[in-house]
């Protein structure tokens, strides 16, 4: 027996066996990373969290994915998510354009002034 799959589960990349509902947990991690080079603030994130775990669910469902994936979704997106968001805010937190840029800037305004 064939399973018909939906609009949504096609758009989502979610077809087969439910392999490919990791795509929803690398999205979370894009959306993530994006919210993170973008500066927003930490309650965009909390608030994307459930979001992006009841599109996970409801994909899952839709597609007739097996339980275990659609549990791996749920958890993994917000997941991927928020630790996306850290690692690229804190990463542009340390690595700061200025301070890379202060020493060869300083040498130029040097040889600028005399």
């Amino acid at each position: 027996m064939k399973k018909t799959l939906s609009l949504i589960a096609l758009t989502l990349g979610i077809t087969g066996l439910g392999l490919n509902m990791i795509t929803i947990v690398m999205a979370g991690a894009v959306a993530g990373a994006f919210c993170g080079l973008l500066g927003l603030s930490v309650l965009v994130v909390i608030l994307l969290s459930p979001l992006i775990a009841m599109c996970a669910a409801a994909s899952g469902l839709i597609a007739h994915t097996h339980s275990w994936w659609i549990v791996v979704a749920v958890v993994g997106s917000p997941i991927a998510l928020q630790l996306a968001y850290v690692t690229v805010t804190l990463l542009l937190h340390f690595v700061s354009l200025r301070k890379l840029i202060s020493g060869p800037q300083m040498a130029i305004d040097e040889k600028l002034r005399a």
